[in-house]
């Protein structure tokens, strides 16, 4: 079986379960080719999606639903008639199950495809609180066992979606609109502090181009000045992976993690054990073990 899965990531959970997924499916005997969404914007490829027998399509969840990007591929994808399709989402929170998926099944069954999956996946939260290391690598291996039942379903195409309340909808488009209309003023007001170095990381990373370089004459890149424009997706990438930690938002810095955002070393570090939820876990992260029937 050849399938394809197209993927947007702002600070790597939705890779990290893409990658997950396709070595779990590969290991199945299916033919997997992972495609991100954000090159297929920028380099305006045609995707073909007839050629696969399975097309996947994973994101982070934004406000309660897939980030603008998501649905901008989503758009230029070609009409294709029965074409079955699943979608996958990571979110930092099982709360209300991340949102509707309502919105984004209505547009890929608009386009032809018949949505028969829709699967949700837990991950350390990029935003506002900073998790104990031994929760995040607990949520990573949740994740794995997820998955490893994902891909299987996936191959027998067992038919599993989200049951969308008209309250759950209607939140979800609610906090949607709200996160699409803010990120276009708080990514014009990011700012740079003079620690950068014009390395200009935050620039070819963007994935919606949203930073841009004013050149003010200098040869060596010295005198250009970093702009942000009104495309923001509100990923963070730039604000974490900045390597001098120059970037922040200008109004609501409460927003980003102090400490920045990189589960990598976390997962592969063997001193730190996956034991914080239990079936007695208590508090604000109860919610998180009856999510995971702990």
């Amino acid at each position: 079986m050849k399938i394809c899965i197209f993927y947007f990531s702002g600070t790597g959970n939705t890779e990290i379960i893409t990658n997950l997924l396709q070595k779990e499916l590969n290991n199945l005997n299916a033919d997997v080719i992972v495609m991100k969404i954000e090159t297929i914007i920028k380099k305006k490829i045609k995707v073909k999606t007839e050629k696969y027998d399975l097309i996947g399509i994973g994101y982070p969840i934004h406000a309660f639903n897939a980030p603008k990007i998501v649905y901008d591929f989503v758009h230029q994808l070609e009409f294709d008639e029965g074409k079955k399709a699943f979608t996958f989402r990571s979110s930092g929170d099982p709360f209300l199950n991340g949102g509707s998926t309502k919105m984004l099944r209505n547009k890929l069954e608009e386009k032809g495809f018949d949505v028969f999956n829709e699967n949700l996946s837990i991950m350390p939260t990029n935003v506002f609180l900073q998790f104990k290391d031994n929760l995040n690598k607990q949520l990573y291996q949740l994740a794995q066992i997820r998955i490893k039942k994902l891909a299987q379903d996936i191959l027998e195409k067992k038919i599993h979606l989200q049951k969308n309340s008209i309250i759950l909808t209607i939140i979800s488009k609610l906090f949607s609109f709200m996160e699409t209309t803010g990120a276009k003023w708080l990514g014009k007001y990011i700012k740079i502090s003079d620690s950068c170095k014009k390395c200009f990381k935050c620039v070819r990373n963007c994935p919606t181009g949203n930073i841009i370089v004013i050149d003010d004459g200098g040869d060596d890149g010295g005198d250009a000045t970093i702009k942000f424009d009104r495309s923001c997706n509100l990923c963070m990438r730039c604000i974490y992976e900045c390597p001098t930690n120059a970037i922040h938002f200008r109004y609501f810095r409460f927003f980003e993690i102090k400490q920045g955002y990189n589960i990598k070393p976390i997962i592969s570090n063997p001193n730190i054990k996956g034991d914080y939820l239990s079936s007695n876990t208590k508090g604000f992260f109860k919610h998180y073990a009856d999510f995971f029937g702990l």
